[in-house]
């Protein structure tokens, strides 16, 4: 007797598992919908099918499953994170409910990136919004959008139309609550548009009538802090208080504006808006200074000549402007950073160093970079190296905030490193050697402590592809601009009036444009100097280096090997050379070499 048994929602799907690793992939699919005609809510079987469609590039029906599937469960983290990176890639031209339902949903996913949302999220705001003038009456919807204050409160606008329409809602907010401190009715959105200007460092333009305003909120809270009975204006304080921290952080204040009852705010309600800004603005940067004393210094014995000139210079810029001012991202996948080595396409294996790895991570910044690296491989030794005490404070606190214990931060320079009086497994700089007065300089210290077999990742500026700053730097000259906020927001309106498609307007579509510290590092740095790959080659022969491994981003990788298709080709610095001249955008995110030192 045959069995006609119907085959369960799990046996399709793992038939399409089998089907997807044989490559039989429209078989794969059709197994999926057989799934989804049979049991309308397995959610496994529209994720599956997403996978499909995104391996094929067709990320708008990859999107509908997705979206399909969070319909049935809303809540389903699986779900969400397949869902953002594809949310990343598209554009909305009209105003959607779904979507806007969906980048909810995914806003409400935990230890998330949430600027990939950003340009998304940025444009369905626009589509919204765009067509209305901003009023008090508007500013009451606005208070209660709660993608809006989503966006806001946890991503940097990059959005160029979108930036002057918040301008002028800061500007509607400011004007309106002056007159009324002793209630601020649009509280949540005042504190989310603050968040938004602490983290892009108050880069939108104030006009006359907003800085009177500000000398008028400034005068009335004197007023109420020389009172006796400060109780009773508490909440009066801290209404102006966030008027004022729309326009300069609370640490920029006076302590004695900041009353008790704000203090008070997170133990009543860590989960508000105005309590989140009291610890990014105020209690993060305190706790940044004292950080600052636990930190290892390494001294430099040079004074006075042209590389010790520069490193000051480089150092007061990112003491001013630390960078990047990242905010936690999802955890990656644990593995053992030896393991990455030996997938490494040209890497001698027999000379690699054994695990653990000591890693020094030369020009740490901010620290995402160290702290990606011991999140991945908890194993590992890790010392990282930076110029400014303010950009390792603030890897510190993350560090902290993370419960990471593992590295080992040090304020010196690069040129100094010998000093750590200890060689390494792996060395990774990454757009550091760049802004060096001799970039060479500082690679051959680093060459000369790494192991024998060890390897370097270094990470520098192409010629081609800067091709942009360039041009930005001649007009920056034109203007006679220095780099100090004032300048580069006037730098910043001279390329708004450009028109969008040339050289200069492209600039607006980087995210760096957006904040005051992203703006500097990429336009208005102290020095810079760029390379070609022929250049590359040469050092690298120079410093009996052998380059093992080349970052390039997929669709350029794809591009290559349908021009260059033999695997000698994948790492031939000639034949990428020509193929940035006829693609010279290729690396705008930088040349990312793995190099290994054989002796």
């Amino acid at each position: 007797m045959e069995n006609n048994k119907q085959p369960t929602a799990t046996d399709l799907c793992a038939l399409a598992a089998q089907q997807i690793s044989r490559k039989e992939y429209s078989q794969a699919l059709h197994s999926y919908q057989q799934v989804t005609q049979q049991h309308p809510t397995h959610v496994p079987a529209y994720t599956g099918i997403a996978r499909l469609l995104q391996m094929h590039g067709n990320y708008n029906h990859a999107l509908q499953a997705l979206s399909y599937a969070l319909r049935i469960e809303p809540n389903n983290s699986t779900v969400r994170q397949q869902m953002i990176p594809l949310l990343a890639t598209i554009s909305p031209s009209g105003f959607s409910s779904e979507l806007e339902r969906d980048l909810l949903l995914c806003f409400d996913e935990p230890d998330i990136d949430y600027q990939q949302l950003a340009r998304v999220a940025a444009s369905l705001l626009w589509a919204k919004y765009h067509s209305t003038t901003v009023t008090t009456g508007l500013l009451d919807i606005l208070n209660r959008d709660a993608l809006l204050l989503c966006y806001l409160s946890r991503c940097i606008n990059t959005h160029a139309p979108l930036e002057q329409w918040l301008t002028q809602v800061r500007k509607t907010l400011l004007l309106t609550a002056e007159l009324q401190p002793e209630a601020i009715l649009h509280s949540d959105l005042a504190c989310a548009l603050s968040l938004t200007c602490f983290a892009n460092e108050y880069i939108f333009e104030v006009s006359a009538e907003e800085s009177q305003a500000l000398h008028r909120v400034e005068r009335q809270l004197e007023d109420y802090q020389r009172e006796k009975h400060q109780q009773v204006n508490a909440s009066n304080t801290n209404n102006l208080l966030i008027l004022l921290s729309l326009y300069k952080p609370l640490f920029r204040l006076s302590l004695q504006h900041i009353t008790l009852a704000t203090a008070q705010e997170i133990e009543r309600d860590n989960k508000s808006l105005w309590s989140l800004l009291i610890k990014r603005s105020l209690l993060d940067f305190q706790e940044e200074n004292a950080l600052k004393e636990t930190i290892t210094i390494i001294k430099s014995d040079r004074s006075n000549n042209a590389a010790q000139n520069v490193s000051t210079q480089v150092q007061s810029q990112y003491e001013e402007n630390p960078y990047p001012r990242w905010q936690i991202p999802p955890a990656p996948t644990p593995i053992a950073i030896i393991d990455v080595l030996k997938r490494l396409a040209a890497v001698n294996r027999a000379i690699l160093p054994t695990d653990p790895v000591d890693i020094l991570v030369a020009g740490c910044g901010t620290g995402f970079e160290p702290i990606d690296l011991a999140r991945t491989d908890i194993n590992a030794h890790i010392t990282a190296l930076d110029l400014s005490s303010s950009s390792l404070a603030y890897a510190k606190r993350m560090a902290n905030t993370l419960a990471i214990n593992s590295i080992h931060f040090v304020q010196g320079n690069i040129l100094d490193a010998h000093k750590l009086d200890k060689t390494f497994d792996l060395i990774n700089s990454t757009g550091v050697l760049h802004h060096m007065e001799n970039p060479l300089a500082g690679w051959q210290v680093l060459r000369d402590i790494v192991k024998p077999g060890g390897i370097m990742r270094i990470s520098l500026y192409s010629e081609l592809a800067r091709k942009r700053v360039v041009l930005a730097h001649q007009r920056i000259k034109e203007l006679g601009l220095g780099s100090t906020a004032e300048d580069i927001k006037k730098f910043r309106n001279d390329i708004f009036q450009q028109p969008q498609q040339s050289q200069l307007g492209e600039l607006t579509l980087s995210d760096d444009f957006y904040s005051i510290s992203g703006c500097r590092d990429l336009l208005f740095h102290v020095q810079e100097h760029r390379f070609t790959l022929p250049q590359l080659k040469t050092i690298i022969n120079d410093l009996q280096l052998t380059l093992v491994g080349f970052d390039v981003p997929p669709q350029a990788q794809h591009t290559f090997q349908q021009r260059y298709p033999a695997l000698t080709d994948q790492l031939d610095l000639d034949k990428w050379h020509e193929f940035e001249s006829a693609f010279p955008d290729t690396f705008v995110g930088m040349y990312q070499l793995w190099l290994q030192k054989e002796k």
